[in-house]
């Protein structure tokens, strides 16, 4: 092993019929070098209709991610383009969309124990709610459990017109200097649709010294959040 972070959390996000196919490629792609598990963000409604109704298949392959340790989390309710969707909403609407978000993945047997905030906009009432009603969930810059946070920034890799960011060694870098266990990793289904992102991504992956994948569920079981 090398002397680089212990873990890395990778999360796959926006995961919604629309985008099904890609996020099951980036899975594979995922899975062929060496990511054990991860983090699927999957959104309950995207187009304002269930997930599962519009497309059984990506439901039945969640459940099959899971059985096989991925985890997943609740990611919004229907956010629209570039839409913090919670930003400028009365809390007790911010309420009605998560919780009939958590109920819709239930009724599929998804058991979402976090929660992440589109483009990582909350409000202190929102926070509030999660902390009720949730494990975990992840801002930028570090992950809120029910019984601690763990400060990690997170690197985004969106696309499909998306560069691999060059901060990600410098994250790497800071990571091991502090002592920090977790590398972050934040991917946009689309990523899997430019084969020259997919390639610096790999570069990137393979210089992260990273020793084992992890989920944020993972971090909650073993206590550290």
């Amino acid at each position: 092993m090398t002397d680089g972070p212990g873990l890395l959390a990778v999360t796959i996000y926006g995961i919604e019929p629309r985008t099904f196919a890609a996020a099951r490629l980036m899975r594979r792609w995922l899975t062929a070098r060496g990511v054990g598990v991860v983090t699927l963000a999957v959104v309950p409604a995207a187009d304002r209709h269930p997930f599962a109704t519009r497309s059984p298949h990506l439901a039945a392959w969640l459940r099959a991610r899971v059985a096989r340790g991925d985890a997943v989390a609740q990611h919004g309710f229907h956010p629209g383009v570039g839409d913090p969707e919670f930003r400028r909403r009365h809390p007790d609407d911010c309420a009605q969309r998560v919780l009939a978000g958590r109920r819709l993945m239930a009724a599929v047997e998804l058991d979402a124990h976090g929660f992440i905030a589109p483009a990582y906009r909350y409000t202190p009432a929102l926070r509030m709610l999660l902390l009720t009603h949730f494990d975990w969930f992840a801002e930028r810059h570090h992950v809120q459990g029910t019984h601690g946070r763990l400060t990690a920034e997170t690197q985004p890799l969106r696309g499909p017109l998306a560069r691999v960011p060059p901060s990600l060694e410098r994250a790497v870098r800071r990571a091991r200097r502090s002592g920090a266990p977790v590398v972050r990793l934040d991917i946009s289904p689309a990523v899997i649709e430019v084969p020259a992102l997919t390639h610096r991504l790999e570069r990137r992956l393979a210089g992260a010294c990273w020793h084992d994948a992890v989920t944020y569920d993972g971090l909650c079981d073993h206590g550290r959040l």
